[in-house]
């Protein structure tokens, strides 16, 4: 997380100050001064931003669901997949499981398997017997052989703040990166969708998404407040090569209808 969320995804943010960007004649919002000296399009921008984005976001909902899934009891239909595990390293041979409680071959591990897999498996057969039948003992009964649900759901909802704590930092200056309201709509657009199957708990979810609105908003309420700025400016000094000291009283007019809003 550390490594992601330190890094840029297309220029350095703090370059762009407050967001500010130009404006075109045609009065759509273009690129700010930081986002053209990259030379980069603003389709390419909001796609490092977004797949920057997901790929945070990913590492946060699979370090919970696979947290979750290890040892945590799945429905409280059968034990978590850690207690399986050690379980069947107690067995005699594999036992014949259901598809849905079947253990993944990469963590169905004996002594023979981890033995056949070192470099030097071909010596494997010249092991004692007392080698080769060893069965590592957990009493699966003990309190050291499981974690309370409490204490797992108390370390990853810390794990989950703090990873949402700077995601939220991520997220606002990485948004610095796109100068358009359909941008940044784009980009909550495709969270929102993988949001729903993130896989995560509704409080989780719930969380992630004020995270996002709250981002979202801030952003394009920024480039809006920018642009009505900008525009301003523009009508001002139209308005003064038109009429000498028109542009005195249409500020006057402007402001009054400002603090009228």
């Amino acid at each position: 997380m550390h490594t992601l969320v330190s890094k840029n995804s297309s220029v350095v943010a703090t370059a762009i100050p407050n967001g500010i960007f130009t404006i075109q004649t045609n009065g759509h919002p273009g690129a700010s001064k930081a986002a053209q000296s990259t030379g980069k399009s603003p389709n390419n921008r909001l796609r490092e931003v977004k797949s920057s984005l997901l790929i945070v976001v990913e590492v946060i909902s699979r370090t919970v669901n696979s947290a979750r899934d290890v040892f945590q009891s799945q429905r409280h239909t059968q034990p978590a997949l850690a207690i399986r595990v050690l379980e069947q390293m107690h067995a005699d041979s594999p036992a014949l499981s259901e598809p849905e409680t079947m253990l993944p071959s990469e963590v169905a591990l004996s002594t023979q398997t981890i033995l056949s897999g070192l470099p030097s498996s071909s010596y494997f057969a010249l092991l004692p017997a007392g080698i080769r039948s060893y069965k590592p003992y957990v009493e699966l009964s003990s309190a050291s052989s499981s974690i309370p649900e409490n204490l797992l759901e108390d370390k990853l909802r810390t794990w989950f703040d703090q990873s949402c704590s700077m995601l939220r930092d991520a997220l606002d200056r990485w948004l610095l990166e796109l100068d358009s309201v359909k941008s940044v709509w784009n980009v909550r657009s495709s969270l929102r969708k993988w949001l729903l199957k993130s896989g995560l708990v509704k409080t989780e979810q719930t969380a992630l998404d004020t995270l996002l609105e709250e981002a979202i908003r801030k952003r394009i309420t920024a480039i809006w407040t920018n642009i009505i700025y900008q525009a301003k400016d523009l009508f001002l000094k139209a308005l003064s090569s038109l009429t000498p000291g028109s542009g005195v009283v249409a500020e006057g007019m402007y402001l009054g209808a400002l603090s009228r809003m």
